[in-house]
């Protein structure tokens, strides 16, 4: 950064991000059905899930974006709407704060995974509505975006990518306007159509259109409440159907945790943000340790009404249903790095009696589930390359193997260090 702007205004951007991105759980849920952990729900993969791994777009970018200048558009007329094309190279930079959060895309990210976003060249597009799409070139003929409080990267485009998200603020426990925002790969002119349950269809406003090298629409748009959705269709110029997405949804489907948490007190005090049902006057701490930064390790599990229970911790939170157990791994376990500390927190079916983690330099420790939970410090002891956790074994109670998972100990980005490198627009990571 030589920009004395830039660099001034990166001075209000924290240098280590709140969330590098939990690539480890990315990789761990790929292969497991989607729903296991609430908390760290994956994206499907037409779609960027508010939320998900992909970082949100911190609430001061509404701001900035109230203050851009209008890129410079062309205007076409199909099907009697207005289409616009943008020029990304006319387009108004993005500011500081956006830059950062495009340069933290990535970081931590397996090989193979890494976008590589040009976050320098990121730009910023008006939309119809008053917000702003902010897009920015990546590898292999890709882009990496945010739209309102979704983002991610696209590689491989799929003629689809919208989230399904809530809008405004809402009481606990309501189902809020639903909204889509994301992005559309198709010709320019091609419109999308919402249906209905009850067999109704409205026209969604056209996408505004980006031309190279992002080559893409995007679109944000709001339902109204209480009208359930069936499909969402895109259509070419000429009328024709040629991507249908039907998975959406206004309602949380049964047995997965509602995206409207209620604010709940436990019983020493302790606030957190629960799913209704979630009976907090009976909640339990089955965990409750110092890491070695001194930090505060703690789990609560409570009853849910209506049969499973749910958890808070210090690591994520959600809650347990027959439902969702069903999808379950024997154990399935995830790490969350942080400035100073790494946990492993994990959930065991009934039959898991010990859980064994083996490093790189051929030591192992044996965890024992509690309730069906495991919240564990990786010690700094494991931190150095040639030291970390390369696997987790789950064995019944007669000691036999009956699941193993893989950790890639060369990724970056979990284990803290003492000099973080340094990749640019202030973002930095642990090798």
């Amino acid at each position: 950064m030589t920009d004395p702007i830039a660099a001034a205004l990166d001075k209000f951007v924290p240098a280590f991000p709140s969330a590098e991105g939990d690539w480890q759980a990315i990789l761990t849920a790929a292969a497991t059905p989607a729903g296991l952990v609430p908390s760290a729900k994956i994206p499907a993969r037409r779609s960027l899930d508010r939320s998900g791994f992909w970082r949100r777009v911190p609430a001061r970018l509404a701001l900035v974006a109230a203050v851009m200048a209008l890129a410079a558009v062309v205007t076409a007329v199909a099907f009697g709407w207005p289409q616009r094309i943008v020029d990304f190279f006319s387009s108004p930079p993005a500011p500081a704060p956006v830059v950062h959060n495009f340069a933290t895309f990535g970081l931590g990210a397996p090989p193979g995974m890494n976008p590589h976003v040009r976050a320098g060249k990121a730009r910023a597009i008006p939309l119809p509505d008053g917000g702003t799409v902010y897009a920015s070139p990546a590898a292999n003929h890709g882009f990496c975006f945010t739209i309102g409080g979704a983002g991610g990267c696209v590689q491989t485009r799929f003629p689809i990518g919208l989230s399904v998200g809530w809008a405004g603020r809402f009481p606990c426990g309501e189902i809020p306007p639903m909204t889509l925002s994301g992005y559309v790969h198709a010709q320019p002119g091609s419109t999308l159509q919402l249906e209905f349950k009850d067999g109704s269809v409205t026209s969604l406003p056209p996408p505004v259109w980006v031309g190279p090298p992002v080559n893409a629409g995007f679109v944000e748009k709001t339902v109204a409440a209480g009208k359930r959705t069936k499909a969402l269709l895109l259509r070419n110029p000429s009328g024709d159907i040629i991507a249908k997405e039907t998975d959406l949804s206004q309602k949380p489907q049964r047995g997965i945790i509602p995206t409207n948490p209620c604010p709940v007190t436990l019983p020493d005090g302790t606030k957190a943000s629960l799913p209704p049902g979630a009976e907090a006057a009976k909640a339990r701490k089955i965990i409750n340790f110092r890491a070695t930064d001194g930090s505060h390790v703690y789990l609560w599990v409570m009853p849910l009404a209506g049969g499973g229970d749910c958890f808070t911790s210090s690591a994520d939170d959600g809650c347990r249903t027959a439902q969702i157990e069903k999808q379950w791994p024997p154990f399935y376990g995830h790490l969350q790095g942080a400035l100073h500390r790494v946990l492993l927190s994990g959930f065991a079916k009934p039959e898991v009696a010990t859980v064994v983690l083996r490093y790189q330099n051929g030591t192992s420790e044996r965890l024992t589930p509690i309730d069906g939970f495991i919240l564990h410090e990786i010690t700094p002891a494991h931190y150095r390359r040639g030291t970390r956790l390369v696997a987790y074994v789950a064995l019944n109670r007669n000691g036999k193997t009956i699941s193993t998972s893989h950790f890639q100990p060369q990724q970056s980005g979990i284990y803290p260090c003492k000099k973080p490198i340094n990749k640019g627009h202030g973002a930095h990571i642990c090798p």
